[in-house]
């Protein structure tokens, strides 16, 4: 399930020394933010698609987070705003196919 960004985006390359690049980052976090996600919806194509979302989100502003900030807590924060606008957006209610009765 690893994310691959869009060739058409580029976030700001990093400072030598500054921390890791956006693909470490999305290796060493992809899976935890998976279940943070899958937690708080319990549908895994949902979790899959707030996931990839996140990580888009996180690509855009990589070069823009906050210096020092940690990036497992970043990443979360992002994630779990996801999750709320999923929830907003009323995506948690029934499907039309599950709620038909035959």
């Amino acid at each position: 399930m690893f994310w691959i960004p869009p060739t058409n985006m580029s976030p700001s390359s990093p400072a030598p020394n500054s921390g890791p690049s956006f693909e470490e980052v999305v290796r060493e976090h992809e899976r935890e933010i998976y279940r943070l996600i899958l937690l708080q919806v319990n549908d895994a194509e949902i979790a899959d698609d707030l996931t990839q979302e996140t990580f888009l989100s996180a690509y855009r502003y990589f070069s823009a987070r906050k210096t020092g900030e940690e990036v497992h807590f970043w990443l979360c924060r992002i994630a779990l705003e996801h999750v709320k606008r999923h929830f907003r957006a009323g995506a948690f209610r029934t499907r039309p196919d599950e709620g038909a009765s035959e």
